[in-house]
């Protein structure tokens, strides 16, 4: 069972193609005008917008158009949209959405780092779990991430990581199972 990371811009970026080689991409705080970009930079672009994919399928859908002179320019714009918070980071199984990691600001930098199965993890006692639409998002006023669970393996998976006694104790709101989720309970 493998993971894929995949990148993709937050919810609240938009793109707009103003030219053939040309967007502008908007945010909450900030307008940026893209130009002269090649067809498969612009291609890219517009897939982190859409679906997203991991870093080996943007590369390789920009040298299916273009040539290696256009990977440089890509990791640029790249490096300044996770520098801007802009990035999303999903780790997918087996076809799948795990958890999205999303930044809520700038400062945060993403680091994958192993999980211990023996290792006891214990949450901030800020964080807090809501739901908007069918999934769920932990977060913490003190962190520069949240955290999306798009169904009940990330939140099963979320469940495991805590004490029994703590998961026997949680109100039972969140315990029931939504009819998309049913096969967790």
């Amino acid at each position: 069972m493998g993971h894929v990371l995949q990148l993709s811009f937050r919810t609240d970026v938009d793109l707009f193609e103003i030219s053939p080689d040309a967007v502008i991409l908007q945010t909450p705080s900030n307008r940026l005008t893209l130009d002269r970009l090649s067809p498969g930079l612009l291609s890219a672009i517009l897939t982190l917008k859409a679906d997203g994919a991991t870093e080996e399928q943007l590369t390789s859908q920009i040298l299916q158009s273009d040539d290696f002179s256009q990977l440089p320019k890509f990791y640029y714009f790249l490096e300044m949209f996770v520098s801007l918070g802009l990035i999303c980071y999903t780790i997918s199984v087996d076809g799948g959405s795990l958890a999205t990691v999303a930044p809520l600001a700038p400062a945060y930098k993403f680091k994958l780092q192993p999980v211990h199965p023996k290792t006891k993890y214990i949450l901030s006692r800020f964080a807090y779990c809501h739901r908007e639409a069918q999934q769920v998002f932990l977060e913490s006023p003190l962190s520069y991430a949240k955290l999306l669970l798009p169904d009940w393996r990330g939140g099963r998976s979320f469940l495991s990581w805590l004490p029994l006694s703590i998961v026997s104790n949680l109100p039972t709101s969140l315990l029931v199972c939504q009819p998309r989720w049913s096969s967790c309970c």
